[in-house]
């Protein structure tokens, strides 16, 4: 026969298992319960917020601060405090020892806190998953998500673990009564039969949908959702994937078939290699058709746009970069055109000309230009008045439009 244990030997070996689940369970701190993430309601603007050392919508400082490390709001006389105050217990700022610069919270001037805090503080890097706002950036408390374990903001805790959460058991019983459910909630991912659907406190037609027990959602009868992975799908994916199994409308088919046939199409050319060779092939002898021919008729509405514009600006008093034609090589017509549309935004910005007009030329700038190699960029050309500027661009069109002639 053992030895029956003592009372102080069950005592010790229940000690011992304590502190052994506490080294254990160090590295994985519950965020929610910790001091320096507890609940704070401000005495001044009596907004709820995280424990901080000043409030976050009016930077005052509360009159009972709390310690982030060990969440005391008094200091006893018997403290190891590094401010000794023999038979008088502190309060208030008198028990302040520091500030975390990670949690926001005041930490005591008790000599482990102000000694540990910095090191532990499981605020160190929780910045938000979904927003990236750290801990400085709103006035919020931090959780962590229950399946992935990053960091959430009180804005977003919910919306994130709702999508985030993934079942690992299909499962079509009911959460009250462990029987075959008959309808199903595809918010919260539960089914309920008949008996535990119906609500005990508002009156249901017959031929209305039962509401979810749990989340209030529209349920759906299980007949219609026995296709769909109900567990294995993510927030609302479920209730699309069902609309789109139950969807009746034939263009909805004859969108998907054809997508099919494409994806298909294109499986087909990324499996085969000679494919592959002439697809090549094609895209570079589109690349090499030559485009001069083009460029005449894709000036016309450009030109258009500058006959109606030009007597907005032929006041001005401006000095603006003028390519002659002499001076313009003939694989850079295209950035000299490019420097004069860039010279002419600028004169109708300064002359203030707000017209529909002018669309075309802001148009014509935002669009993206072959760089010419060899090319003079813009401030190497000579400097000339308006009239000069609008006679040489007059003849630049000119000579691009008969270079697409020819």
């Amino acid at each position: 026969m053992p030895k029956k244990k003592t009372g102080a030997r069950k005592k010790a070996e229940s000690r011992k298992e304590r502190e052994k689940q506490i080294r254990a369970n160090r590295d994985h701190v519950d965020v929610a319960k910790h001091p320096c993430n507890a609940n704070m309601e401000c005495d001044k603007c009596q907004r709820k917020q995280k424990n901080r050392a000043f409030c976050y919508f009016c930077n005052s400082v509360q009159k009972l601060p709390v310690c982030a490390q060990c969440g005391k709001t008094k200091c006893m006389k018997s403290s190891d405090c590094v401010i000794k105050h023999p038979g008088i217990h502190s309060t208030g700022m008198a028990m302040v020892g520091a500030v975390c610069d990670f949690c926001e919270a005041w930490v005591c001037h008790g000599r482990k806190c102000l000694s540990t805090h910095a090191c532990a503080c499981p605020l160190t890097d929780a910045d938000c998953i979904e927003c990236d706002r750290s801990v400085w950036d709103h006035g919020g408390r931090i959780f962590r998500c229950s399946f992935c374990q990053n960091f959430l903001c009180e804005d977003d805790q919910f919306e994130h673990q709702a999508s985030c959460q993934v079942l690992q058991a299909e499962t079509f019983k009911c959460v009250s009564c462990n029987r075959l459910g008959q309808h199903s909630c595809l918010r919260c991912k539960a089914h309920t039969v008949t008996t535990h659907a119906k609500s005990k406190v508002f009156k249901q037609e017959k031929a209305a949908s039962y509401l979810c027990p749990k989340c209030g959602h529209e349920t759906q009868w299980r007949l219609k959702t026995s296709a769909c992975p109900v567990s294995l799908t993510q927030h609302f994916d479920a209730e699309i994937y069902a609309r789109l199994a139950l969807e009746d409308d034939d263009d909805y088919y004859e969108e998907h078939r054809k997508g099919v046939q494409f994806q298909s199409t294109c499986n087909l050319c990324r499996e085969s290699h000679k494919t592959q060779v002439w697809l090549c092939f094609l895209v570079l002898s589109f690349l090499s058709i030559p485009t001069c021919a083009a460029s005449g008729n894709d000036i016309q509405p450009l030109k258009r746009c500058f006959e109606k514009l030009k007597h907005t600006i032929q006041k001005s008093d401006a000095m603006l970069y003028s390519p002659s034609i002499d001076d313009i090589p003939e694989n850079c017509t295209t950035m000299a055109l490019k420097c004069y549309m860039l010279e002419f935004q600028m004169v109708l910005d300064e002359e203030e000309v707000h017209d529909a007009k002018a669309t075309c030329i802001f148009a014509y700038n935002k669009r993206r230009h072959p760089d010419t190699v060899g090319c003079l960029p813009c401030e190497k050309y000579s400097l000339k008045n308006i009239t000069i500027f609008l006679d040489r661009l007059n003849t630049l069109f000119e000579k691009i439009n008969a270079q697409g002639k020819m």
